[in-house]
């Protein structure tokens, strides 16, 4: 079986097709985009659309609630694995929540591009010190990017994976401005055939039906523990109940040299966006 964890170098810059590729350029430099979430003809956003762009608060991995830069309540540590730290760019907003099924259900691969120089945008602003608290720490570090995995069948339907398309992202910007040494894996964990997507189900549901979602690859196991990441960060396109990148670690758990490892590295995940 091939390794896992591949080197970020190894990653194109983003998984599009040539049409959308040529479709973005000539739009782009004809002024043919519309507002993403009102479809007024202007971009790549009107001024009433990117007004309600907020900055996602920090909160706690456990309870949800506010936390300074996202760390975890002492009173909130637990037993169980969980994140040290949550980093989440917006709340899931109208707009943002527009933008995202657009890009993700409609096949406009392009505004994957805006979604980027949002994230960019973030960063440079860094309302909430995330670059002082987490990346310049993890300077010249080994990093391994998770993203939620997708099942085989979805991911064939749509063409490309959300999460995996932040981590590239992530990764690049770490690799870039922080000399990380970042790693992608997309086959440690995987993720059930035709299972109900999580964005048809209630809140309930989620919480009820999750612990059946993912299953761990042991094969891959070896080279998780001979890679030896110093950082762990998993990655989603949008955190709602947690629940989904709560479970990952959960099903990481069930192997015993896996949880022995990442008990003594930091864990902590990533999003685009959270909802409030």
């Amino acid at each position: 079986m091939r390794k896992d964890f591949a080197l970020l170098s190894e990653y194109n810059l983003y998984t599009e097709n040539l049409f959308s590729r040529i479709s973005y350029f000539v739009s782009r430099n004809c002024g043919l985009f519309t507002c993403a979430a009102c479809n007024h003809e202007v971009y790549p956003l009107c001024c009433t659309c990117a007004e309600q762009f907020l900055f996602s608060t920090p909160s706690c991995a456990e309870c949800n609630q506010f936390s300074e830069k996202g760390l975890l309540h002492s009173i909130c540590q637990t037993k169980r694995l969980t994140y040290a730290q949550t980093i989440s760019c917006f709340e899931y907003a109208k707009t943002v929540k527009y933008l995202l099924s657009t890009y993700k259900y409609k096949g406009c691969y392009h505004l994957f591009n805006e979604i980027a120089l949002m994230i960019q945008s973030y960063f440079r602003l860094d309302p909430f010190n995330y670059i002082v608290s987490c990346f310049e720490k993890w300077k010249d570090l080994r990093i391994l990017l998770l993203p939620v995995p997708m099942s085989r069948n979805k991911y064939t339907e749509r063409g490309f994976s959300p999460a995996r398309e932040l981590a590239i992202l992530l990764g690049r910007y770490l690799r870039d401005n922080f000399a990380c040494n970042c790693y992608i894996s997309q086959e440690i964990l995987k993720k059930r055939e035709g299972s109900i997507a999580q964005a048809k189900k209630t809140r309930q549901q989620r919480l009820l039906t999750l612990n059946s979602e993912y299953s761990l690859n042991a094969f891959q196991v070896p080279n998780l523990i001979s890679l030896a990441p110093e950082v762990v960060i998993v990655v989603d396109d949008v955190i709602t109940t947690g629940a989904t990148t709560t479970v990952m670690l959960d099903t990481l758990s069930k192997d015993q040299s896996v949880r022995l490892f990442l008990a003594s590295v930091p864990l902590f995940r990533f999003s685009f966006a959270k909802v409030a």
